[in-house]
């Protein structure tokens, strides 16, 4: 089963600067004006190496790998970042308001690394596609900085309540960290390094399977860079010795992109090293790491923040289609074409909300303005499996965004995948559709159910995948908080 291990994370030196100032969203998630903000708000936010601006930094678009790396060096020299002296888990709390509702949640979760499988090996299951384009992005900073930023949002199932429990026993420590982001979204951090409470979530692993929630393309990323890691060190070790096969005889000396390094006494990768013993995220004195096997290698493993399937406080919000008017359709004819495969029910706005909320059983929504809203549910389960892909599991015939994309977008109002960008807009927030409807930016718009966490496992173990923008975990964590340096 899974391989999820404590390690030393590096972090900001609290003493320097104010956690609230230096975090950042993820990556994927950052606008052009959000990112500039986050560049004038100081000068160590976390946006100047998880997302470097060349325009900003008076680099190229190719240079601003090198110059995510320079900073990192940089600020390791000025103590700005720190690494932790032995290895820990790591607890993150994060206190939020539903972004819709009226209600307040906790998340809870821990940070870890886990060593990267293939998705063939059914350890890891990843729940929908990735798109190669952020993978070479993700990829060329990677292979630059050999630090993991922000997490991959993993599941796994917690019977026992492991994590709970300890969680109960920090709230009378305090935190190490305490702050409120620019979301209002609180976030409390404790360092977990007792032996007996490392071994407890170390072992819960060993028996589960693990689900990626978000951060897709971050952990196909990892398993490319640990691929080509492996490939490179071997190929190193074997020109250093004279040949391939004597390259199991080999301790190799500290490894640096790709070739048997001649390194400063203290300096790995021109930064210094974080651990005088041999043990750490980082080749030391001329040996291997003292933490992993030698069929294992820091590069193995990928930084994870980990939430338990029953977290009360794990929130998945429906992602809605806006079908913006650059296509050519009619109202009526549309409405009568859907007659063919459901049942349309005229409903009242307030019913969209509650679709939304998963207050609904049966049936999504559609709607072209706050006062033409209908509830469509399905009439013959089997005809409409006719027109879909063969060979699924069953709940994957009974997504809604399934049935809006195979009944509904490409046979009735002449959607391809290839045109879907031009056509469709996604957002999780209700107002924003009816904003675009009302502004006649958009034709119609489809509302779906949230799709809830059973489902997403019972399809993902099947070795099937979701379809793309189908649930959007809330909130995302924050790059910066802690990091994974290899």
């Amino acid at each position: 089963m899974a391989e999820v291990k404590p390690f030393s994370a590096m972090r900001y030196n609290l003493n320097q600067v104010k956690p609230e100032n230096v975090v950042a969203p993820p990556y994927d998630i950052i606008s052009e004006a959000k990112s500039r903000s986050l560049y004038e708000r100081d000068p160590y936010n976390i946006i100047r190496i998880e997302l470097t601006q060349p325009v900003l930094e008076g680099c190229t678009a190719d240079g601003r790998y090198e110059k995510a790396k320079g900073h990192l060096g940089e600020w390791f020299g000025k103590q700005i970042l720190y690494q932790d002296k032995k290895d820990c888990f790591y607890l993150h709390e994060l206190i939020f308001d539903h972004p819709f509702l009226a209600k307040k949640l906790t998340r809870i979760a821990v940070y870890g690394r886990i060593k990267v499988e293939p998705f063939s090996k059914k350890v890891v299951f990843p729940h929908e596609r990735t798109h190669a384009s952020p993978k070479i992005d993700r990829g060329k900073l990677l292979q630059a900085i050999r630090t993991n930023i922000s997490p991959v949002f993993f599941l796994y199932q917690d019977p026992s309540q492991v994590l709970a429990k300890i969680y109960q026993s920090l709230l009378a420590k305090k935190p190490e960290m305490d702050f409120t982001d620019d979301m209002s979204i609180r976030n409390r951090l404790w360092v977990i390094d007792g032996e007996n409470e490392i071994r407890m979530i170390s072992s819960v692993f060993e028996r589960r399977n693990i689900f990626i929630a978000d951060g897709h393309h971050r952990y196909e990323t990892a398993l490319g860079y640990a691929e080509e890691m492996r490939a490179a060190r071997q190929e190193a070790i074997a020109r250093t010795v004279g040949s391939a096969a004597e390259v199991k005889n080999v301790i190799p000396e500290c490894f640096n992109r790709g070739s048997i390094s001649q390194l400063e006494p203290n300096k790995c990768n021109g930064f210094p090293l974080p651990r005088k013993d041999g043990a750490g995220p980082c080749f030391s004195q001329g040996k291997d790491c003292g933490n992993d096997s030698p069929a294992t290698q820091p590069w193995d493993y990928a930084l994870g923040a980990f939430v338990p399937f029953d977290d009360p406080g794990l929130l998945i919000l429906p992602i809605h289609r806006v079908i913006r008017n650059s296509i050519s359709a009619d109202k009526e004819r549309l409405l009568a074409n859907l007659k063919a495969s459901f049942n349309l029910r005229a409903i009242p706005r307030v019913m969209i909300d509650k679709i939304a909320e998963g207050d609904m059983k049966e049936g999504f929504g559609m709607a072209f303005s706050e006062a033409e809203c209908f509830l469509l549910e399905l009439k013959e389960k089997s005809i409409a499996k006719e027109k879909m892909p063969a060979g699924k599991p069953e709940d994957w015939y009974q997504l809604d965004v399934n049935l809006i994309s195979y009944l509904i977008v490409e046979p009735l109002l002449k959607i391809t995948n290839a045109d879907l960008e031009k056509h469709v807009t996604y957002t999780p927030d209700v107002r924003e559709v009816f904003k675009h409807l009302k502004s006649g930016e958009a034709f119609c718009a489809f509302f779906v159910k949230p799709v809830t966490t059973k489902k997403i496992k019972d399809i993902c173990e099947t070795g099937e995948v979701m379809p793309q923008k189908s649930t959007y975990f809330y909130p995302k964590f924050p790059s910066g908080l802690v990091m994974y340096r290899h």
